[in-house]
């Protein structure tokens, strides 16, 4: 099963300064994770970042964008 967006997002603004614009669930379609969470967020500086959250487990599979 998957965690909800409050268990998820706690976990993202533990990782992550910034306010987040968007969210999106889904099921990968190859199944490699199966339900993932993709949010974005905004950034001190205007920095964008988006990430892909394991929905099952709030773990971070990816970060893209914004100054690292």
């Amino acid at each position: 099963e998957i965690l909800t967006l409050d268990q998820i997002l706690e976990k993202v603004n533990r990782n992550f300064d910034g306010r987040i614009i968007s969210v999106n669930l889904k099921d990968n379609e190859k199944g490699l994770f199966g339900w993932v969470y993709d949010i974005m967020i905004i950034e001190p500086g205007n920095n964008v970042k988006q990430l892909r959250v394991d929905a099952g487990t709030s773990t971070i599979l990816s970060v893209i964008g914004g100054k690292e």
